[in-house]
């Protein structure tokens, strides 16, 4: 799973490149219509598009999406890319307001489902050549769903914002960071991360088994993990400060493991480069 999504990642820095920014091809007042129609028409696929606010929205369902050998499989990426690169188009060819581009594809066999979530001006940016590949992608969120339960109600569409964006931006970093080790993912155990910003606080809420306890050496682990993700996504998305003052981490319960300033882990991340 990691090396495919290394390759879903790969396959996706290649999408703004392809995009251009030229003359209004998507009005504002037709946008979600023309996206569906521009995938019925490329990738003969049904596509939902969706405007909230200034966060487009585009929703599928593959079959496939994932093989029996648990990697992604070669024809269902290419049409996820397709996917992809129409709502890029329409997001950078339109007068309306798009700051966010959020697609979801779930797996109609298996159903589990993929997100990515982009800021569209990470895409302009990288266009303009204002930084590099492996920056932008590093400003990719990816995010992945089990199973739905049919009898809870889907999740409401809500305009997404930025402190949003960073807390979903590092809980995904995060997790594939601490995960995609074996050796890191034995020592803490921790199989999802779900991050969220109140109050100026960055709350990252941990998905381990309950009768596990931290030590004093995993705890150390993990703090420098989130410190060296938080700094970095704060460092490009929030650098006045304005919106994470704070990182909290906690449990799946709420329990609180531990809550530091930004500017302690800041610290924390300068002196290990110095060493």
């Amino acid at each position: 799973m990691k090396r495919s999504l290394q390759t879903l990642r790969l396959l996706l820095l290649t999408l703004p490149a392809l995009s251009a920014c030229g003359p209004v091809s998507f009005p504002a007042d037709r946008l979600p219509e023309a996206v569906r129609d521009l995938c019925k028409k490329e990738q003969k696929l049904d596509v939902d598009a969706r405007l909230v606010g200034k966060t487009l929205y585009l929703s599928c369902a593959l079959e496939g999406l994932i093989g029996l050998n648990l990697d992604f499989q070669k024809e269902a990426l290419e049409t996820l890319e397709g996917v992809m690169l129409s709502g890029t188009r329409a997001a950078l060819s339109t007068d309306a307001k798009v700051d966010f581009l959020v697609m979801k594809v779930k797996d109609a066999r298996l159903g589990s489902a993929i997100t990515l979530l982009r800021y569209i001006p990470d895409i302009k940016g990288l266009i303009y050549m204002r930084y590099s590949r492996s920056d932008f992608e590093d400003r990719l969120v990816i995010e992945t769903d089990g199973a739905e339960d049919p009898a809870q109600s889907p999740e409401p569409l809500t305009d997404i914002t930025m402190p949003e964006f960073i807390a979903r931006l590092v809980s995904s970093r995060l997790h594939r960071q601490l995960t995609g080790n074996p050796l890191v993912s034995v020592f803490l155990r921790i199989t999802q991360v779900r991050g969220r910003v109140e109050e100026g606080i960055l709350i990252l809420a941990l998905e381990r088994p309950e009768d596990d306890e931290l030590t004093p050496s995993s705890l150390d682990v993990l703090e420098a993990a989130v410190a060296e993700v938080a700094v970095d996504v704060t460092k490009k998305f929030d650098p006045d400060g304005l919106l994470v003052q704070n990182v909290r981490i906690e449990d799946k319960g709420g329990e609180l493991l531990w809550e530091k300033p930004l500017s302690v882990l800041q610290e924390r991340v300068k002196s290990t480069e110095k060493k």
